[in-house]
């Protein structure tokens, strides 16, 4: 789950890349598509973690394609639409119009779109890192049952979304189809597009090209039988990458530790002897109230009747 949270911060930077060159459709697209294929790897990581027992070390596991063979199909599309396979993922579609955009805006520029590329070599790369460690190998944790009707149902309907979502916008190289974007005509500035930057089919390309490179790397890394990930494990730099670049730490050093530390010394300043003693008072008030709570009929009664002779006393005085 941590591996995917940490992915969807990645797919926010392509909804900003997004909007930040002024392709406002390419990005909303990509925030539909990203809810399809993120909550089916969301559901079918619940699924693995709740079948075996609430285990969520990936390294842990392995093997688990034979042992639950629907969820890890569900997975395996959920992680190629995210890393973009091309043409039979909604993600492809999604992406690479970001990724054209980044190129070919006006408002765009090259680095912005090398950053793009980048994001997306590493989302493949770490996309199936998780997949071949999870679901190939040896078997560690064993499944304690088998997934119900009612918990595999929805990772077909998502799987489903997962890669028939992108053909509601293609390219223009690939079909007059553009059903997202003709919805949000009137809503949505169109984007400005340079024609003097060359192919999209080009770039389409490029973009199948380092889906597929991150994918094979992830595979001569992570699944085949190289060394190199129980070599990478022990180094420093698997440390700090595991740590989450160390952001948990600088967060606690910058904001958890200062509040703290203001709350602890701000304790007991004036304003919480205010509210403090207007405590005191109610609490006063409510045991002065609850005194008349006896459960006596009688006493009852007799406030109330002394409570009407009160109103009658002011209405005819009135």
């Amino acid at each position: 789950k941590r591996v995917l949270a940490y992915s969807t911060i990645s797919q926010i930077g392509n909804m900003f890349l997004a909007m930040g060159i002024g392709a406002w459709s390419a990005g909303v697209f990509h925030f539909m598509i990203h809810a399809f294929f993120k909550a089916l790897l969301f559901l079918s990581g619940g699924a693995v973690i709740h079948l075996l027992n609430d285990e969520h070390d990936i390294l842990k596991m392995g093997g688990l394609r034979k042992k639950m063979p629907l969820i890890f199909i569900t997975f395996l599309i959920g992680g190629a639409s995210l890393s973009a396979l091309p043409l039979i993922t909604a993600g492809f579609y999604s992406k690479d119009q970001i990724l054209w955009f980044g190129w070919a805006s006006a408002a765009s520029s090259q680095w912005l779109w090398l950053a793009g590329i980048t994001g997306a070599l590493l989302t493949s790369l770490y996309t199936f890192r998780l997949i071949f460690i999870a679901f190939y190998g040896e078997c560690k944790t064993a499944p304690h049952h088998t997934p119900g009707f009612l918990m595999t149902l929805p990772l077909i309907v998502l799987a489903f979304l997962s890669v028939t979502g992108g053909f509601l916008e293609l390219p223009e190289n690939m079909g007059p189809v553009h059903l997202f974007s003709g919805l949000f005509a009137g809503v949505l500035p169109p984007v400005s597009v340079a024609e003097e930057k060359g192919s999209e089919f080009l770039m389409q390309i490029i973009s199948a090209i380092i889906s597929v490179g991150g994918i094979w790397l992830a595979y001569r890394l992570f699944c085949k039988k190289s060394g190199f990930a129980e070599r990478f494990a022990g180094t420093s730099i698997n440390r700090f990458l595991h740590s989450g670049f160390g952001f948990d730490k600088l967060y606690d050093l910058l904001f958890v530790r200062p509040v703290v530390w203001l709350s602890e010394a701000d304790k007991k300043d004036f304003i919480d002897e205010i509210y403090s003693f207007i405590a005191r008072i109610i609490e006063y008030f409510h045991s002065l109230l609850s005194r008349t709570q006896t459960g006596r009929l009688r006493w009852y009664i007799l406030v109330l009747t002394i409570g009407i002779v009160i109103l009658l006393t002011f209405t005819l005085a009135l």
